[in-house]
């Protein structure tokens, strides 16, 4: 697929040409507008979906501040457990003397 920089090319090549048929050049002018339009439409509604996601994740993070300053405000525990040090219990290991010396 070609980039509408290509075709920008190829229609300021048509007109540095000269004789290229005046319908070729409007031909290659309208589908540039086209795609000029498209791209127009795609990037309204990428800003819209963008502006909607960063409404409802806004929300979002002050109904979490608001609930913070609730449970700091009671002294409550948070909903979960913090992170605290890891506990690690080693196996239990078989009960041998290790010697130096070999067993005869």
């Amino acid at each position: 697929m070609r980039t509408l920089q290509e075709h920008v090319d190829d229609l300021d090549r048509m007109v540095d040409g000269g004789n290229v048929p005046k319908h070729e050049i409007r031909s290659q002018i309208a589908f540039i507008g086209r795609e000029v339009a498209a791209l127009q439409a795609d990037y309204a509604r990428l800003a819209e979906a963008h502006e909607e996601l960063q409404e409802s994740q806004l929300a979002r993070i002050r109904q979490l501040e608001a609930e913070n300053v609730r449970l700091i405000a009671s002294n409550q525990q948070p909903p979960f457990e913090p992170l605290g040090e890891p506990t690690f219990e080693p196996p239990e290991l078989p009960n041998k003397r290790w010697s130096r010396q070999p067993d005869h």
